[in-house]
């Protein structure tokens, strides 16, 4: 119910909790924190079939991913109308994996939740003769996704780099003059406005084994296997190792790696969701304002309509028009709420008389623990963050700490534990959310 009594379009149940998939969502870490490369990762040492971040079922992951659909494909929209009007923003999607790995089901599950007219997916093979005549990047280029746009890459520039190492083929200066080189492109590419989100897709020896396997035996997967993937499984040492060196020496602090266990589809479909959904929320884009004068246009238009048709019309357009406006509210909410729980809490200064080197006190939310993005805070989220400073003496447990699982094995499930905190940066962050967006649209 909203405050005045009236029902709306969410009926009895909490709105935000809806679009957030709150009754659903397993997740007790940001998956782009749990999966991050870092100087010390180890392929070898990797559970394959592990689910880092995620403390719920494949059964859950399919009732999440069903919850949040709606949010996913409200903020690609978002994104794509901002566009219209100039916005540079659009997100790389880099996905690579050998064969049986899971990328084709990337695309078709992950941007098959989106609308198809706002992504750009393109499938690197072997290079064409033309394409071997120019720099390696030539044809990457020529596959960016344009602003408002959403790009998947089914391999990348990184083959580049694998397949002469795994062959043995590449030395260290060549090796070292790719990692420069490709440094730079991604560097260029988020200069441009590009959200660059590298996922690794890392299935075990085993399960690759049995993927292709039943790949010969289903007479309608045959048209997928190829005899050379074989010559490719027989070098498959030669590319962990050589997949382990680029991981490491490419994982940019701009842009990192996120490897993903893959033996479980149904994982690495979730946790590239919740990353494409995050990377959609940072993107902070809003929708544009008309660029017509909407009381002459709307005018123009009723002089077109005869008396019946505009009365029908008058009788359901206010409603219709108060559902658009509370999903629009909802919509931003919820980006801000995604935000928010992804940055890392800003270190307080220290008390006024703390001795020097004392620890600052924490600001709500704030945590030792707190799952960060690595980054600088973005708009949205320091809004949140000023506003949360308004209502000291809230303190618990930070946002990484919320949802974990309980003293009986079970996961709480996320919005529901850390009572003090995680109820002050909601009412925080919705209020800082929906006071932005007020403010600008009454000036559009």
């Amino acid at each position: 119910m909203s405050k005045n009594g009236k029902k709306h379009a969410y009926g009895d149940a909490n709105p935000l909790e809806i679009v957030l998939g709150t009754a659903t969502n397993r997740w007790v870490e940001d998956p782009r924190e749990a999966l991050r490369v870092d100087e010390h990762f180890h392929l070898a040492s990797m559970d394959r079939a592990a689910t880092p971040g995620w403390a719920g079922s494949e059964s859950d992951a399919v009732a999440y991913t069903a919850a949040v659909t709606p949010l996913l494909g409200a903020l690609q929209e978002k994104l794509f109308a901002a566009a219209k009007e100039g916005s540079d923003r659009r997100v790389l999607v880099v996905a690579q994996g050998l064969d049986t790995a899971g990328k084709g089901g990337i695309a078709r599950h992950v941007m098959g939740l989106v609308d198809p007219q706002g992504v750009r997916m393109t499938a690197f093979k072997a290079p064409t003769p033309e394409e071997k005549e120019h720099d390696f990047l030539w044809r990457i280029w020529k596959a960016v996704p344009g602003p408002g746009t959403i790009g998947l890459f089914d391999r990348s520039h990184y083959e580049d780099v694998l397949v002469p190492g795994a062959a043995g083929t590449l030395d260290d200066e060549g090796f070292d003059r790719y990692v420069g080189q490709i440094h730079d492109f991604e560097r260029q590419l988020i200069d441009q406005g590009t959200t660059v989100v590298k996922i690794a897709l890392m299935v075990s020896y085993e399960e690759q084994g049995l993927r292709l396997l039943e790949r010969v035996d289903r007479p309608d997967k045959r048209w997928k296997y190829s005899g050379n993937d074989m010559n490719v499984r027989g070098q498959w040492f030669n590319y962990q190792s050589i997949y382990e060196r680029v991981l490491r020496a490419t994982s940019f602090e701009e842009a990192p790696w996120y490897v993903i266990p893959a033996d479980n589809k149904w994982y690495s479909r979730l946790a590239v969701t919740e990353m494409l959904l995050r990377s959609l929320a940072e993107t902070d884009v809003h929708w544009p304002p008309a660029r017509f004068d909407v009381d002459t246009e709307r005018d123009r238009v009723r002089a077109t309509l005869s008396p019946q048709a505009l009365a029908r019309y008058d009788a359901r357009i206010q409603a219709k028009l108060a559902k658009v406006d509370a999903r629009i509210t909802v919509i931003e909410d919820a980006a801000t709420i995604l935000v928010f729980s992804a940055e890392p809490a800003p270190t307080p200064a220290p008390a006024p008389g703390a001795a020097p080197g004392a620890a600052p006190a924490q600001s709500v939310g704030a945590s030792s623990g707190a799952a960060g993005s690595g980054g600088a805070t973005s708009p949205a989220a320091q809004r949140v963050t000023d506003d949360a400073g308004k209502h000291p003496g809230k303190g618990g447990k930070g946002p990484k700490s919320a949802g974990k699982p309980s003293k009986g094995g079970k996961a709480a499930k996320p919005g529901k534990t850390g009572k003090g905190t995680r109820k002050a940066v909601k009412k925080a962050a919705v209020k800082a959310a929906r006071k932005a967006e007020k403010a600008r649209r009454s000036h559009s």
